[in-house]
């Protein structure tokens, strides 16, 4: 009897040993099996080198990484505006998402999985989102130096020189033209077998004149609406 006793206890503590290291191996913080049970790993958004957050959750197709990816060059690409207003910067509720805008234009979606990974409210969550993103931006205008400025005056008037060139070659170019166009004018209406002679206006003395000067005007036109564009991106008072 003596013996079973013996043998029962043996047994008995043996197998509460192996459920004991069985238990141990399995624990979410033992080392040796944490990529098991950790959740998903972590992407960063960025702005000027800066962390703003974290994001882990996928939004429909697009993964973590992606999403902290495109959101970054989002604000990379906002922050190289000349002109930021960190008050357009606001909050708005569509469907199941809180969305942060600047203007009318969407930057980014917190859903509620979002929130869920940090344990908050996703309104919550994406209000100290919405307010790290105006802190970053006001850091961005702070950084802007009298270099800056002074870089940006000096585009502008070397844009401004180089229209006013432009239309220095135009004159001069369409003065020379002029003056061949009525020397070529005169030797036609001199011929009197010339096609042409009988084509020009007979009331008309300078028909090819107005033709040339029709052209410079639609020339100045062309010019003026591919060209302003570019002076205006140098002046930050004139973005809308």
């Amino acid at each position: 009897i003596t013996f079973r006793v013996l043998f029962l206890m043996g047994y008995i503590l043996f197998t509460s040993f192996s459920l004991d290291a069985q238990s141990t191996n399995a624990a979410p913080g033992n080392p040796s099996d944490s990529t098991t049970f950790q959740g998903p790993e972590k992407h960063y958004v960025k702005l000027n080198g800066d962390t703003l957050f974290s994001v882990q959750a996928r939004l429909g197709p697009y993964s973590a990484s992606v999403r902290a990816e495109v959101f970054s060059e989002h604000l990379k690409d906002l922050k190289k505006k000349e002109k930021i207003q960190v008050d357009s910067f606001y909050l708005s509720t569509i469907n199941d998402y809180s969305v942060i805008f600047y203007k009318e234009e969407p930057l980014y979606y917190v859903s509620n999985e979002d929130a869920a990974y940090y344990g908050q409210e996703r309104e919550v969550m994406a209000g100290e989102y919405l307010e790290v993103i105006k802190s970053a931006f006001s850091d961005v205008l702070e950084r802007r130096t009298g270099k800056y400025w002074l870089t940006h005056i000096g585009f502008t008037l070397l844009a401004i020189l180089g229209l006013i060139l432009i239309f220095f070659l135009i004159n001069k170019l369409y003065r020379w033209v002029n003056k061949r166009l009525s020397s070529y004018e005169r030797t036609i209406k001199r011929k009197r077998k010339s096609i042409l002679r009988y084509l020009l206006p007979q009331d008309t003395k300078h028909a090819f004149l107005l033709l040339s000067k029709v052209v410079r005007i639609a020339l100045i036109i062309l010019i003026l609406v591919f060209y302003l564009p570019l002076l205006f991106n140098f002046l930050p008072w004139t973005e809308g």
